[in-house]
Formats: structure tokens, sequence, C-alpha cells
């Protein structure tokens, strides 16, 4: 299985984002071959498309791994267009080959997923082929035509039709529905398009992590489980506020689990370590035994219940498992919204600079805190702007010797970048809004 790097994100009328473009250093280097930390931090005020970028990626990784998005996505659509369309382009790094797959989606339609497409891309001379196309404006809905027919010489036009009407009253993508996948296994002539679909689902279930740290209600671990005499990869959250059951065969795994985190929290989090409370033995509905368990915080002598500690001290827990993969593995993708919030200022600059200069694999995030404008490369920095049509942009003009925090409050001061990065406020109008409705507040009492 190739190794995936994410090279390239843009979205069009997505949130507040008419259009934004975002290309990972490596991509813009070169270098998306290589095992090098690639770090993407995105800043910006309120509501000025930061998480978009996060939304925008958890919902790629819904798509691959064959889950319905279309509860949730129509509210992301811009609210003055009918559609919004979500573009990636990754690296499959063991086969030299760069992957884009586009998605586009409608307000108030049967069939959610209008259009998606997944590509070749030749970096030589930019041009593409097209590996397979959902699109009902096209004639056949589906294309290229050579695909389509081999596919109907290994199955019934029907089941491709079926299949494809299936995803789309769901809002799943066909693409990388268990239907497509059942009629590829039957088609030698596709083997390389149904080897790709494998490679970025397993990616999308098992590399990339999507972190919301409002909700540090459980640790993600990715477990080896025997399924159909086979090995298989299976993700698994652990709740870090209550007891919970897990199988008896898996509570071995997650002991050495747990001895694996605590490497770095007794080292971040001054001494902490994480155990298990192990409250006896259960059959579960089907007679297997399972134990019912609780995680511990350790601090030397003092032992407490997990879900007693601060909301900083659990939120860091339940990113250390995907920070410590992102650190060793170069396939690896962590997706993290509002990384400073609950860890202190100067640890979370420490920790991003020991990140740039020796981590393999990649790692996205937003933040407001300025430290890490300090600490790492520049061009690992991207900023929002107040222009919609242009949402993302790195700082011009600005060399490694440069403090991009000083620029970055510079290019806010004197607007001197390529597109406004803040709307500046008035103070004189502020403390006379608080003013005013502090008068309506006597009014109304």
């Amino acid at each position: 299985m190739s190794k995936v790097r994410l090279l390239e994100i843009k979205m069009r009328n997505f949130k507040n984002v008419k259009f934004g473009e975002i290309e990972m250093l490596s991509f813009l280097d070169q270098e998306y071959m290589s095992e090098m930390a690639d770090i993407l931090g995105i800043y910006g005020p309120n509501a000025s498309g930061k998480t978009a970028v996060i939304d925008a990626l958890a919902i790629i990784k819904g798509l691959f791994t064959n889950n319905a998005v279309k509860d949730y996505v129509n509210e992301f659509i811009h609210v003055e267009e009918d559609f919004a369309s979500i573009d990636v382009k990754f690296a499959l790094c063991d086969l030299g080959e760069i992957i884009r797959y586009s998605v586009k989606f409608a307000k108030n339609n049967g069939e959610f997923i209008k259009k998606e497409k997944l590509v070749l891309v030749e970096l030589d001379n930019d041009s593409e082929t097209e590996l397979i196309s959902i699109d009902d404006s096209s004639s056949h809905g589906f294309s290229p035509v050579k695909s389509y027919e081999a596919l109907i010489n290994s199955s019934d036009k029907i089941d491709i039709e079926v299949a494809k009407r299936i995803a789309a009253k769901e809002g799943r993508s066909f693409i990388f529905s268990i239907e497509l996948k059942q009629l590829l296994l039957e088609c030698q002539s596709l083997s390389f398009l149904r080897s790709i679909i494998s490679t970025l689902y397993t990616y999308a279930e098992t590399k990339l992590f999507i972190i919301d740290t409002h909700k540090v209600d459980s640790l993600d671990l990715i477990i080896e489980d025997q399924i159909n005499n086979g090995a298989c990869q299976i993700k698994q959250a652990i709740p870090l506020n209550k007891p919970f059951i897990v199988s008896s065969d898996r509570l071995s795994f997650l002991e050495k689990k747990l001895e694996q985190l605590n490497i770095v929290l007794s080292k971040v989090l001054y001494g902490l370590k994480l155990g298990i409370k192990d409250f006896g033995e259960e059959l579960n509905q089907t007679g297997e035994s399972t134990r019912k368990v609780e995680l511990l915080a350790i601090r030397e002598n003092i032992v407490l219940p997990l879900r007693v500690e601060s909301h900083g001290t659990k939120k860091f827990i339940a990113i250390i498992n995907a920070l410590i993969s992102f650190y060793n593995y170069a396939d690896v993708c962590v997706v993290i919204d509002e990384l400073d919030s609950g860890i202190f200022e100067f640890l979370l600059g420490e920790l991003l600079e020991i990140f740039s200069q020796r981590a393999k694999g990649q790692l996205i995030f937003t933040s407001h805190n300025l430290r890490p404008l300090e600490k790492i490369d520049n061009n690992f920095i991207v900023f929002t702007t107040t222009n919609e049509n242009n949402r993302f942009i790195r700082l011009s003009s600005i060399n490694q010797n440069q403090n991009l925090r000083s620029e970055y409050f510079r290019g806010i001061a004197l607007d001197n970048q390529s597109e406004k990065l803040y709307i500046k406020a008035n103070s004189y109008d502020i403390a006379r809004a608080f003013r005013n409705a502090g008068k309506e507040v006597d009014r109304n009492e």
C-alpha cells in the first residue's frame, strides 16, 4: 500500500470562503515524496475561514471512508450560492503519482453530490488523465467511456446505475462506495483504479486524524484486529470521562498503548501517567468475556480518575496518540482545530519547533496564539484575509530572519500585503457600544 501525502486543498462557496486555495510547503518545494515534517498553521481573526479548512478535510475523510455526509454538509454551502466544491491533491509516494479528487455539492437536491472526479495528474505539463468521473450532466453519467465499458463487460449495467443511485440518495461518494468496490473486483482492466481507491480509503481511515478540540471526550486508537482470518486495522474510541467496556483480548493492547503514550505525557505534563482501573469481568450479550475499566491519572503517589482532570490536560491526552504518529510516520496527517486551546503558550511553541525540525508526517492546525510564528518556518504559516474570493495567503517579502509575528502585526497596521488581513475596529466605537448596551440593560430593568 502506497504512502499518501496531502499536497493541496481548494474550496469554492464553502462556509464563508467563496474561493480559497492552500498548498502544503512540501508541494511548493517539490519535496512531497520525502519524509520531512510538513506543517500548516492557519491564522486569522474569528469567523475568517480557518475552521473551513478543517471542516472540508473532515468531509473528504467522510467521503473516502464511505460515510454519508448529506445531513450536515448542506449547511456548509455559502449562503449566497447553490453549490460548494472541495478539490484536494494527494501524492502516492511509493508510486510517484499525484492524484486529484474533487466533489461538488448542491443545496436542496435529491441527489446531493452533483459531481465527483478522480484524476491522475501529470506534473511535467500540468495535464490530467481522468480515472473516473460521476456526473449526471454527461451522456453516461459516468466517464471515461472506456472505464464505463470495462465495468459493463464485467457486470450488469443496471447494477452500476443502482449503485450510483443508492450512493446519491444516501449522500455518500459513489467512487468510494462498497458497491463500486465490488464491481471493480470483477474487472481486471481497472485494477490500477481499484488500487488507488483502496489506498485512499485506508489512508483516510487509519492515517488521517481530524480532531475537534472542543470534543475531548475520547482518545482514538488504531488497533489490529482479526476479521475473517485476516488482520485489519480498526479505530477504537477510548472514553476519557467515564468507565467503558473493552474486550478481554484488547485490554492487554490498551495497557501497552498507554505505556507508549506515557513516555511522552510524563515529559510534557509534569510526570503525568495514565493507568487503568479494572472493575472486573463482564459477559456481553453474546457471552464473550469483557472488562469494565476506566482511565486513571497518576502523578507520583496520587491516583485520580482521569475524568476529574482539567479540560486542557484531557485535550492534550486526546491528541497525543495522533501527534506521536505524525512525529514518526511520513504518511500520517493530523488536522487539529484550535491547537492552542488549553495548551500553555510556551509549551506550544516548543512542541511546534521540535515537530518542524524532526517530525516526518503532516500537521495542519488553526490557532489564535501567535507564539508559533516565532518558532517555525515562515512558509509553514498561512493567514486568512478579508477577501472571501481569495481567503488564504502567505505573507509576501518575508525571509527567514524576520520575525513573522511582528510582520503579521505590521501587515495589519499598514495594509502592505496583497490582501487585507484584518478590518481594524475603532476603539472609540467599541467603548461607546459597551456604554450604550449598558444603558439598554438599565432601561429594561
